[in-house]
């Protein structure tokens, strides 16, 4: 949520990944994603804000992706699967 120039952010669940925050297309803020996370950050002029909690995407399913999928998979966009994603919120 927004609130006088700052961005809240309340993040719960199980251990593990990447908590990111991207305003635009830049990363705002990046840490290991450890369970429950809260806290705020400056917003950024850049249209909208949104989080997401990454963790490897494991060996078997970038496999599978790569076998179905050959001219489309890339180690950077395979290498990470989301586990959670938050709307966008616009300033």
């Amino acid at each position: 949520s927004l609130d006088e120039g700052q961005l809240h952010y309340d993040v719960s669940g199980p251990p593990g990944g990447t908590f990111t925050v991207y305003a635009g297309r830049d990363v705002l803020f990046e840490c290991p994603f450890e369970g429950s996370l809260r806290g705020h950050l400056p917003v950024r002029d850049h249209g909208y804000h949104r989080a997401e909690v990454t963790i490897p995407t494991p060996p078997e399913h970038l496999a599978l992706a790569r076998q179905r999928w050959p001219d489309h998979v890339t180690d950077v966009a395979a290498g990470r699967s989301v586990r959670a994603l938050s709307g966008v919120v616009w300033p």
